[in-house]
Formats: structure tokens, sequence, C-alpha cells
């Protein structure tokens, strides 16, 4: 009887040791996963009335020329490292992948990186996703509600983006601006 006792007081130790360690790694799993939070705003730079700019160059009564820009923020809250490759902005057709000069970029844990692209990316068109793209190709997004408040706020602005009559004797009008971003389309709408 004695012998049986202890068998049985052996299996449950073991048990409850295999479920504890089980639960510690799970815990583990799911805590040094890469937490990726994306966010999105304009910035206004002071630029002079001939310098050379990327963004949208408006005047201003108070102050002289400013350049507006969309500036991305990406932020790594997780607890591993994780390459970010581009910016990804998708129209219902289009998607596009915009590669900034300081991209791509391993986020360590706990760490941020902010960029700037044109704002025309973004401009006149139904954006359905803003966010970005790891080396996995998994996307990050922008939430919706952020995505629509930052998408009237940069079409109330001036644009470089302009409808074109396409010159291939289709008379088809497109809309385009001058890319000064480094950028692939990736999926054409058909």
């Amino acid at each position: 009887m004695n012998n049986e006792l202890i068998k049985i007081l052996i299996s449950y130790w073991g048990a409850f040791l295999a479920t504890t360690l089980a639960t510690i790694k799970l815990i583990e799993f799911f805590r040094d996963k890469a937490r990726i939070k994306v966010d999105a705003s304009l910035i206004f730079r002071s630029i002079d009335d001939d310098e050379e700019c990327k963004g949208t160059k408006v005047a201003t009564l108070e102050e002289g020329y400013k350049e507006i820009l969309l500036r991305i923020s990406v932020v790594n809250s997780g607890r591993r490292s994780i390459q970010i490759t581009s910016i990804i902005v998708e129209t219902p057709g289009d998607t596009f992948q915009v590669i900034p000069d300081n991209f791509p970029v391993i986020l360590q844990s706990l760490t941020s990186i902010e960029t700037a692209i044109q704002k025309e990316w973004i401009d006149q068109d139904p954006i359905s996703l803003l966010g970005v793209s790891d080396a996995l190709g998994n996307k990050y997004r922008i939430d919706q509600t952020s995505l629509q408040k930052l998408l009237e706020e940069t079409n109330s602005y001036p644009s470089n983006k302009r409808k074109y009559r396409r010159k291939d004797g289709t008379g088809e009008i497109t809309t385009a601006f001058q890319v000064k971003d480094k950028s692939v389309l990736v999926k054409k709408a058909k």
C-alpha cells in the first residue's frame, strides 16, 4: 500500500510539473511575439522659397513656405526583433510598396522608427490599407478610425496629384504625381 501511494504521488507531481512548465512556455510564446503598432500623421517642415522638396510645398502667410509630408511611426512593443521592409498603401485595386531611404530596418525589442513619405500616396483615392510590411510578408495596419481622420486631413491641403489625359489614343483620364519615394507596384487593378 505504501508503494502504491508513492506511485500515485509521483504521478500527480509529474502531471502538475508538466502542466506548470507547459503553461510557462505558452506564456513565454505569446509574450515574446513582436507587437507592432503603426501610426501616421502629417508633418510640416519649414523650407526656403527656392528649395527643392520631396513633399507638397505650400505657402503660409505667417511662416513662409512649408513642406507637407506623411510621417509613419512604427513601434515594436514586443520582445522579439522584426524586420520592417516597406510601407504598404492599398487602394481598392492597386497595392504599392513604398520603400523610404531608411528601410528595410530591423526593429529591436521595445524600439521604434519614424520615416516620412510623400502625402500624395494617400491623396484623393479611397485607401483601404495604410501600414507596414515585415520580411515575412505580414502586414501591420493603421486602425480604420485613425486612417479616416488622416485621409480627411490630408485631402484638406493642396496636392501634387493631378488628373491627366492619356496620350496613347484612348483619351482615358488618369491620376498621377511625380513619385520621389522608391516604390513598387505590387498589384495592379484590372
